[in-house]
């Protein structure tokens, strides 16, 4: 994959698009117009949501990972441009609900091809949860560590922003305004930007082995609980719970995997 450090040393990726990849994507704009229209309606039935979602999105355009498009910019295109939708979701931690605001990539255009289906596939980098669960129980002591705003440290390079654009707006009152996206949002370009980091920089700080990356939310216990959910066949509390301590060991795994499963209408319904 392309990449380079720009002045400031950050590093800079090219999207892995195929090469027929303007082709296929049709119009998006249209329905990220209409999934903006749906926000709109949520972000009037809940307050909470509405501020926590006006608040993310403010923060992302202060920072200078987002911009705003003139006119100009968006009437005069002389290449492919895609909008993605977005929307949000509630993740609960050990402290309180907070909100993630997801760019989803996979939705399909009017062709019925999405921004997911253009991209090439490549090798999984990671890897599989249970040698890292192992290997993590071989060390007295381990560090956790939560890097702030990870995806967003790394830039889109300039030939690829097109295919970040975004509708937004604070209300369904006010102008539907477009932004273009600098940073990168995707999961696959994650993997490979910290490829790239451990290739170009061998005496780089970050630990080589065991090592696995979380967004500081319990994410990692939360993978463990929805594998051990899944292996038990929606078994209950006790089945996940047994599957759960078959292979980790994780911090107030009752009341996670209590949580987790009572989310679940299969459980629930039994």
């Amino acid at each position: 994959m392309e990449h380079h450090r720009d002045h400031s040393g950050r590093y800079v990726v090219r999207l892995p698009l195929k090469p027929d990849a303007g082709r296929l994507l049709s119009s998006s704009e249209s329905s990220a117009c209409a999934s903006l229209a749906h926000l709109h309606r949520r972000m009037a039935r809940d307050a909470i949501f509405a501020a926590a979602y006006r608040g993310f999105m403010q923060a992302y355009i202060d920072s200078g990972h987002m911009i705003r498009l003139s006119y100009e910019e968006r009437t005069l295109r002389d290449r492919p441009v895609h909008y993605i939708p977005h929307h949000g979701i509630w993740q609960h931690d050990d402290h309180k609900p907070r909100l993630r605001v997801v760019f989803d990539e996979l939705r399909p255009t009017s062709s019925g091809v999405s921004l997911n289906d253009i991209t090439r596939r490549v090798f999984k980098l990671q890897r599989d949860i249970w040698t890292i669960l192992l290997r993590w129980r071989r060390h007295r002591v381990a560090f956790c560590a939560d890097m702030k705003m990870m995806y967003r440290q790394i830039w889109i390079d300039e030939r690829n922003l097109d295919w970040q654009h975004v509708v937004w707006s604070p209300n369904s009152s006010d102008p539907v305004q477009h932004f273009r996206l600098l940073t990168v949002i995707h999961t696959w370009h994650l993997a490979r930007s910290s490829n790239c980091a451990r290739t170009k920089a061998p005496n780089s700080p970050l630990p080589r082995s065991p090592f696995y990356g979380t967004d500081g939310s319990s994410h990692l216990a939360t993978l463990v609980i929805d594998w051990a959910h899944a292996r038990s066949i929606h078994g209950g509390f006790k089945a996940t719970y047994v599957k759960v301590f078959q292979c980790a060991w994780l911090i107030n795994e009752r009341r996670r995997i209590r949580h987790h499963v009572s989310q679940c209408m299969i459980c629930v319904a039994a």
